[in-house]
């Protein structure tokens, strides 16, 4: 099962691409190029391929580990707060891809303080002190609001 860590966990001595294909060699699964070429773009990293992660900002490598976690076609996702290194552009293009991988029929279990990305969950739950005080279906900005911001 693929977890998208705050660490990111890339290995630093294969390329961009090569870590976007280790889920699915570790898999024994045959690697599906078309799929393999649009994640990576989805996400704008289509010109970083044969770089390494050390050559990569915060942001692209997030980003990185985001595409590879999506590839590896399991079918369900662990993801710490995906998006806290990347800029807004590159945050809603994360978003739209998780909530694709989602409608595709995986399970996207992400853990976040940002609203953007509670705001595309069909259910959110909030937690306080590690317990769950209050669960929304597809819920509004102004729910989450409430509920991520109270004040």
């Amino acid at each position: 099962m693929p977890y998208i860590h705050q660490d990111l966990n890339l290995i630093e001595n294969l390329t961009a691409h090569q870590n976007l294909e280790v889920s699915q060699l570790l898999r024994r699964r045959r690697i599906d190029q078309r799929v393999a070429a649009r994640v990576p773009e989805s996400v704008g990293l289509r010109e970083l391929r044969g770089r390494f992660p050390g050559d990569l900002s915060g942001g692209e490598a997030q980003r990185l580990a985001i595409a590879r976690g999506v590839l590896s076609e399991a079918r369900i996702v662990l993801a710490d707060e995906p998006i806290a290194a990347l800029d807004r552009e590159n945050s809603d293009n994360v978003v739209d891809l998780l909530a694709q991988h989602a409608r595709s029929g995986t399970t996207v279990v992400v853990a976040t303080h940002d609203p953007l990305v509670a705001a595309a969950a069909d259910r959110v739950y909030a937690l306080s002190s590690g317990a769950i005080v209050r669960e929304l279906s597809s819920p509004s900005r102004a729910e989450l609001g409430s509920v991520m911001m109270p004040g």
